[in-house]
């Protein structure tokens, strides 16, 4: 499901097509709130208007599938809701805002639950080391879940918002960025330390 003004704002619409044209049970449904004088609804996009919570029951979605919303926060909340009232339950809905966020007066700390035994990841900035688990995530969930102050957009990998400094250490990538970070530096949302690593953050 996207949401979009028109054709000119649906961000890597060629390559969206392409990947979802290799999967076979693939379906899409492309919303357009302001389409070019060109676009014709049912041809290059399936309805005019935003996707309401009421319309979300009508796309009859697979109600074990997992939802990953990406958005305005208003967006997501809507969306959320909506799904989940479609039956999907809670849990499987994910969401991820554009642009980071870090509780606000909240100094980094260590993460909830039991410590880890993995690399030692130090946050210079932050004043911070910690351990890495497999559970963690990548180094961008990670230094979230620290509330260590992070940017980043896309978590694939393509945009270099997460680009940070890597001050030492070694780190490894899944999946593999589009393009290679300058050297000296990491994509925060695509990696994992291969052993003890320090972070410029």
């Amino acid at each position: 499901m996207h949401v979009a003004r028109n054709g000119a704002s649906y961000a890597h619409a060629p390559e969206v097509s392409a990947l979802l044209d290799r999967l076979p049970h693939a379906r899409r449904h492309v919303r357009y709130t302001r389409p070019g004088s060109d676009e014709v609804e049912g041809r290059d996009f399936d309805r005019w208007g935003r996707l309401t919570t009421g319309e979300v029951a009508e796309l009859e979605l697979d109600l074990t599938a997992e939802a990953l919303v990406c958005g305005p926060q208003a967006f997501m909340t809507d969306l959320r809701g909506g799904l989940v009232a479609a039956g999907l339950v809670g849990g499987s809905v994910r969401s991820e805002t554009f642009g980071g966020a870090t509780v606000p007066g909240r100094a980094p700390h260590g993460p909830a639950g039991r410590p880890a035994q993995g690399p030692l990841v130090t946050f210079s900035r932050s004043g911070l080391a910690v351990r890495w688990a497999a559970a963690d995530g990548t180094l961008l969930e990670l230094a979230e879940a620290c509330d260590v102050p992070v940017s980043w957009s896309c978590r694939a990998g393509v945009c270099h918002r997460c680009e940070s400094g890597l001050v030492a250490g070694e780190v490894v990538y899944d999946p593999e960025p589009l393009d290679a970070p300058v050297p000296g530096h990491l994509l925060l949302c695509c990696s994992q330390p291969r052993g003890p690593i320090t972070l410029d953050l």
